[in-house]
């Protein structure tokens, strides 16, 4: 049987008393070594996350792409019900993540990965399917708002229709901000997320540590709250 893979790391601890004699009753109790214990109260501490989450942290974080590997394995997650339970509620402040990154990034779109653009294209279509419906339901008790519906249905169809045909000139943050300007209508549409977690994929992110803790945070909020 393979064993893990161990690394030693020199810290230094202020309180290293009271850390080594607490640590020290807890291997003692569990028969563990000191090291396991620290280590694992160390990770609990930078990972308060869902089992479910933590893992994708664990897992992928760090790999080149990691960030987008993370973020579009928990929409997908998400969009595909696993483990609901444990997983964030409200998921907006990770599609205002995707959206701030995607403005950043603008990535080239690469006109040869077809099927990706044509996920995102029946994705769309779908869901301004569902807005064209809402937005004449609304028509009779709230015709302003009717109207701003219809005005996103017309862009969003738009963006859409580019992808499909020119899709080096298309920019995946207006995907975003379609989803995010009608999260009230979308927001409980599985449909949103399978196409979140394709957009993230789609993308090309810095992964920097500011990066990477402005998503932990944001996880750590939605997760937590």
């Amino acid at each position: 049987m393979a064993r893990n893979k161990t690394s030693k790391m020199t810290v230094s601890f202020e309180a290293m008393d009271i850390i080594k004699n607490m640590a020290g009753d807890i291997a003692q109790e569990e028969n563990r070594s000191i090291s396991s214990v620290i280590e694992e109260i160390v990770l609990n501490g930078l990972l308060p996350y869902p089992s479910s989450v933590k893992w994708l942290i664990l897992d992928c974080l760090y790999d080149d792409d990691g960030i987008n590997k993370v973020l579009s394995s928990i929409y997908m997650m998400y969009g595909t019900g696993y483990n609901l339970d444990d997983m964030p509620g409200n998921m907006r402040p990770l599609a205002e993540y995707g959206l701030q990154q995607a403005s950043i990034s603008q990535t080239t779109i690469d006109d040869t990965d077809t099927s990706s653009i044509q996920y995102v294209c029946t994705q769309m279509r779908a869901l301004i399917n569902i807005l064209q419906d809402v937005a004449a339901k609304a028509q009779d008790h709230d015709p302003i708002q009717s109207v701003t519906y219809q005005t996103d249905v017309k862009w969003a169809t738009e963006i859409t229709n580019e992808l499909e045909k020119t899709p080096k000139f298309s920019k995946l943050s207006n995907f975003y901000q379609f989803l995010l300007n009608n999260w009230e209508v979308v927001a409980d549409i599985s449909i949103t997320y399978r196409l979140l977690s394709m957009l993230v994929s789609m993308d090309r992110w810095d992964n920097n540590a500011h990066a990477r803790l402005t998503l932990l945070t944001i996880i750590r909020r939605v997760t937590l709250s």
